[in-house]
């Protein structure tokens, strides 16, 4: 699965193909999505896998790719859907890991600026559910509330 023609180090040895790289970096930027709806199993250092399934990267890919279409289609109506997807995509093009500077795959220290994004378009999302009619109203105060059950939740002691 993992190419190994062309070879990237860093400083601490590590050997990562580029074609590796490119693959992780495609599924941490679900990986950052899913830790900001659900920040548990957090930890200093996330290092690469020893494998990187196929399906893995197949799903990431298309998850991104959907996201990119749907913000594109609705760019017109939600402005706020384009600029929060590309702050998120763009500012975490430096930290994904294209570019080895450790041994990590993806770190949580990266991804406060690039989540602005995501969270530019959940405010404005619920905004925007809240000015339409009752119902609509109804469903972003429900939104609004699982959203900041989430945190609490996955914080809970066991």
């Amino acid at each position: 699965f993992v190419v190994n023609n062309t070879w990237c180090g860093n400083s601490l040895g590590l050997q990562i193909t580029e074609d590796r790289a490119r693959f992780a970096a495609i599924v941490s930027y679900v990986i950052y999505m899913w830790k900001m709806v659900w920040p548990q199993n957090l930890a200093v250092l996330y290092p690469y896998a020893a494998a990187l399934p196929l399906w893995e990267v197949l799903f990431a890919g298309l998850l991104l790719l959907c996201i990119t279409g749907a913000v594109i289609r609705y760019m017109k109506r939600a402005p706020y859907l384009f600029v929060g997807w590309l702050w998120f995509l763009g500012t975490l093009v430096p930290v994904i890991g294209l570019l080895q500077v450790g041994i990590q795959a993806y770190a949580d220290r990266y991804t406060y600026i690039p989540l602005i994004g995501l969270f530019i378009i959940l405010v404005w999302g619920i905004a925007d559910l809240s000015c339409q009619d009752w119902r609509s109203r109804r469903r972003a105060r429900l939104a609004g509330a699982r959203v900041a059950a989430c945190p609490g939740s996955s914080a809970a002691p066991r």
